[in-house]
C-alpha cells in the first residue's frame, strides 16, 4: 500500500503464521497470507523499529479463561507494542498499516460477522491507542499477501485470486480446531470463520 519496496535481498524474509508476532530493529521483510484474519504492521520512524502481528479474532469470546491467547488481537497488539518498545520504539511515535478481514465465505453470516469484527476492532484499537493508521486494505472478499519492511515501514499488499481459498480455509480450520481444544471444546462460546 505504501511506496517503496518491502523486500530485497538485503532483508531476510520471515513468514509470520497466524498468531505470530515479530519486531526488529534490524532490516527484515515480513510476509503473511490473509483471509478473514488480520495483520497489523507498526513502525517507529525515528527508532526505525518495525513489526507485525497476525491474529484471527479481536478478543476471546468467553470470559472464563485466559484472554492472552496468541490468536486474539488484544493480546497480539499488546505483545507487538511491548516487543517494539523493548527495541527502542516509543508508543507516541508508532504508525500503523492494517490488512485483511476478508469475507471468505460470502454466503456465511458468521464469516462476514467475524471479518467485520476484525476490521472494527483494529480501527477502534488504534484510535484508542492514538496510533495513526497510515494505510489499510480491509474487507472485500479477496485473499491478500502482505509484505512489510521492518526498517523502512513500507508495506506492500498483493490481492490474490480465490485459487488459494482452499489452502487458507484449511489453515483457518486447523487454527479453529486448536482454539477449541484450548477452550476445552466449548464451541458454543466461540464464533469462528
Amino acid at each position: 500500500m505504501t511506496g517503496g519496496p518491502a523486500c530485497s535481498s538485503a532483508r531476510p524474509l520471515r513468514i509470520l503464521p497466524m498468531g505470530g508476532v515479530f519486531a526488529s530493529h534490524t532490516p527484515a521483510a515480513l510476509k503473511c497470507v490473509l483471509g478473514s484474519c488480520l495483520a497489523v504492521c507498526l513502525f517507529d520512524p525515528e527508532a526505525r523499529v518495525g513489526g507485525m502481528g497476525h491474529f484471527m479474532l479481536p478478543t476471546r469470546l468467553d470470559q472464563d479463561g485466559d484472554r492472552r491467547s496468541h490468536y486474539y488481537g488484544v493480546y497480539v497488539m499488546d505483545l507487538l507494542i511491548n516487543e517494539m518498545m523493548k527495541l527502542g520504539a516509543q508508543r507516541d511515535r508508532l504508525q500503523a498499516h492494517a490488512f485483511g478481514a476478508s469475507r471468505m465465505l460470502s454466503l456465511c453470516e458468521q464469516a462476514t460477522a467475524s471479518a467485520m469484527q476484525n476490521a472494527a476492532f483494529i480501527t477502534s484499537y488504534l484510535k484508542a491507542e492514538k496510533i495513526p493508521l497510515l494505510s489499510s486494505d480491509l474487507g472485500g472478499d479477496q485473499l491478500r499477501t502482505v509484505y512489510f519492511s521492518t526498517d523502512t515501514g513500507h508495506a506492500l499488499v498483493k490481492r490474490q485470486d480465490r485459487g488459494m481459498l482452499a489452502e487458507i480455509l484449511g489453515r483457518e480450520q486447523q487454527y479453529e480446531e486448536e482454539l477449541l481444544r484450548m477452550l476445552g471444546d466449548r464451541s458454543d462460546n466461540v464464533t469462528l470463520f
